[in-house]
């Protein structure tokens, strides 16, 4: 089902100049140097003949075209924040608003039994505007259960501004989640982008390749979204080339670029090479949240844990050990990588048999979660061998951070 919003063409050419901040933009002085080829002083730091021919060239103009995932091609490896939708009843349905930029909001209808979960439901999209869900504005939609859980989802395309009498593919994955443990639980449904804008761009005799995605799914490019640069498509949509902010800069060839200029419609983007006084690994390390952790010696044996409550519990008392609890879930990526860097490096591997480790699924572990009330992955918990919390931290914990809630 394509659908098309009213149409209000607008046009922003956002002045990035005025956003950029720090090493990203140059100063008044660097660009005088720059607009000399680089002329060299004692307190500069030499940068490549290369370098300097990408700074001489000024500033490039990408025209860019709205992209739809496609079996062929799935485009960029990661997923951007979702947006979500509360829903309220009316007569028969439960009904929400999907906000595209700063066009008029589009209602959203879910028509579904909660009372008996699993069963057919009905997505509707009012894109005339008249408050209702015709037939041609409706779909059904069935559900997969997950962990006792029912999901309903389906994929849309919306259609924006993008020139004069022309609009561009908006593609989103529509999703709603019904848990039969949560009969209280508020109604919400999510959306999430899924498509990109791309263009093809000459430099030093070669095509290259631009793209901007939209990070937070709201139909418009600003600072917080993302752009990437590569020599083709494929190293483009790699994840480490296509998640820099719009605001910061991106790598091509070894040379950093930014963007100077770029459409809120994502019609284009101008860009250009600067001198950012570092190499390409020396930044990569510096932005890698992961960077101390990863130096760190490998232990010999990784921290070995219980995955049963009472069990570890009863362990704990019996050998007077504290009780380190780490809620995870399978979907949870900062979990993934304390289990990688930080319960494998040798500070922590060292003090493992000091304490009793447990993991548990906050997914699977609801009456646990509740009690310790855990809102967000991962959640740690250092108890008392008879269940006095000690101490309690939500999120991603480096060795060095680790070591002191272990204290």
């Amino acid at each position: 089902m394509r659908i098309l919003l009213p149409f209000l063409f607008l046009m922003i050419v956002w002045p990035f100049e005025s956003v950029s901040q720090g090493q990203d933009k140059p100063t008044p002085k660097d660009r005088e140097s720059q607009d000399a080829i680089g002329e060299e002083n004692d307190a500069t730091p030499a940068i490549s003949e290369k370098l300097r021919a990408a700074i001489a060239i000024g500033a490039l103009k990408i025209d860019l075209t709205p992209m739809v995932p496609s079996a062929s091609n799935s485009g960029v490896r990661w997923s951007p924040k979702g947006n979500k939708a509360e829903l309220k009843e009316r007569d028969d349905w439960l009904v929400g608003q999907i906000k595209m930029g700063d066009h008029k909001p589009v209602e959203i209808g879910l028509k579904i039994d909660r009372s008996s979960p699993g069963g057919d439901a009905f997505l509707g999209i009012d894109t005339n505007g008249d408050e209702a869900f015709n037939a041609e504005e409706t779909e059904s939609i069935k559900a997969s259960e997950t962990r006792g859980k029912f999901w309903y989802s389906t994929k849309h395309t919306f259609e924006l501004p993008f020139a004069e009498r022309v609009t561009r593919p908006y593609p989103v994955s529509i999703w709603f989640v019904l848990d039969p443990e949560e009969k209280s639980a508020e109604p919400v449904i999510r959306w999430i982008r899924s498509g990109w804008h791309e263009g093809v761009f000459r430099f030093h005799d070669h095509d290259c390749v631009a793209l901007i995605t939209d990070s937070d799914s709201d139909g418009i490019f600003t600072a917080a979204d993302a752009w990437g640069l590569g020599a083709d498509a494929k190293q483009a949509y790699e994840f480490d080339n296509s998640t820099n902010n719009i605001d910061k800069h991106a790598w091509l060839e070894s040379m950093p670029f930014q963007i100077v200029d770029c459409d809120s419609q994502g019609r284009s983007i101008t860009i250009r090479a600067f001198d950012l006084g570092m190499s390409e690994a020396e930044d990569r390390e510096q932005k890698d949240p992961y960077s101390a952790d990863r130096k760190f010696p490998r232990g010999e044996t990784p921290v070995t844990f219980l995955h049963d409550f009472d069990a570890a519990m009863a362990e704990a008392k019996t050998e007077n050990r504290r009780v380190v609890v780490d809620f995870e879930t399978t979907w949870c990526g900062p979990c993934k990588v304390m289990d990688q860097l930080v319960y494998s490096a040798q500070p922590v591997t060292e003090q493992a048999g000091s304490f009793v480790f447990l993991k548990l699924d906050g997914d699977e572990q609801k009456e646990l979660k509740e009690k310790y009330q855990v809102e967000a992955f991962p959640t740690l918990i250092l108890l008392e061998p008879d269940g006095t919390v000690i101490r309690k931290s939500v999120g991603y914990l480096g060795v060095v951070e680790f070591l002191e809630f272990l204290k």
